[in-house]
């Protein structure tokens, strides 16, 4: 028989065809891949892909799980619009956000990279303290230069 050590129930098979007998969603005549829509071959059998309806290209999954999604659609299940788009539910598509909302979306990125910068020199002085220390006593010993100096022009 050869029937697949995993993905067989048992080391028996049908005497006419050969088929063995095969764990849920695992096909083939050894029982030794997973079926059309299923992932992840093991003990248990293979797992349903539930690509979404809406968002995948079709309900087959590649072998990590994730789906095909068609345009605008995002997630593993292809669930979810991608950002600047959104659900239009008349025509059960993700749709193109307006132009104007891409100037909103632009100044959302660049923000986002500002917010990374400051996570990485906040990461940056959490791990060497004394940079902090000493930035701070340069500022506090420019700022009390400048109230003497502006203290001795007040005379």
């Amino acid at each position: 028989c050869s029937c697949h050590s995993v993905g067989s129930r048992d080391s028996y098979c049908q005497t006419l065809t050969g088929q063995c007998n095969c764990r849920p969603g695992i096909g083939g005549r050894s029982c030794d891949k997973c079926q059309r829509g299923y992932f992840d071959l093991s003990e248990r059998g293979c797992r349903a892909c539930d690509c979404s309806p809406l968002g995948s290209v079709d309900m087959h999954c590649q072998e990590t799980g994730s789906c095909l999604c068609k345009r605008g659609f995002v997630g593993m299940k292809c669930e979810q619009c991608q950002e600047n788009y959104y659900y239009e539910v008349s025509t059960f598509h993700c749709q193109l956000c307006p132009v104007c909302y891409g100037l909103v979306q632009d100044e959302v990125e660049r923000l986002r990279q500002r917010m990374k910068e400051l996570e990485e020199e906040l990461d940056r002085f959490s791990s060497h303290p004394e940079q902090l220390y000493q930035l701070y006593s340069n500022h506090l010993q420019t700022a009390i230069r400048d109230m003497e100096a502006q203290s001795m022009q007040g005379e």
